[in-house]
């Protein structure tokens, strides 16, 4: 079987040229950077909900300490 550059050439330009051939490359070249950039974006929304979720507990905390002293307060003048 004697393949010719013409037919080599052909079939490139069906699969869709150069620009698949440099797609291809970059992407194998840039596998594990696109997967570090992934990781990094997962770690991301992650540390966004363990925050929201820390001001959550925070402004519960609050509110529950100051019932916590109006009760006490109400208790120790013995208003009710």
């Amino acid at each position: 079987m004697n393949v010719e550059l013409t037919d080599i050439l052909t079939i490139i330009g069906t699969l869709g040229g150069f620009e698949a051939i440099k797609w291809g490359i970059s992407f194998y070249t840039n596998r594990k950077t696109n997967a570090r950039i992934e990781d990094a974006h997962a770690d991301v929304e992650e540390f966004k909900a363990l925050r929201e979720y820390n001001e959550f507990l925070q402004k519960t905390a609050i509110r529950k300490r100051r019932t916590f002293c109006r009760t006490n307060r109400k208790a120790s003048t013995g208003t009710g």
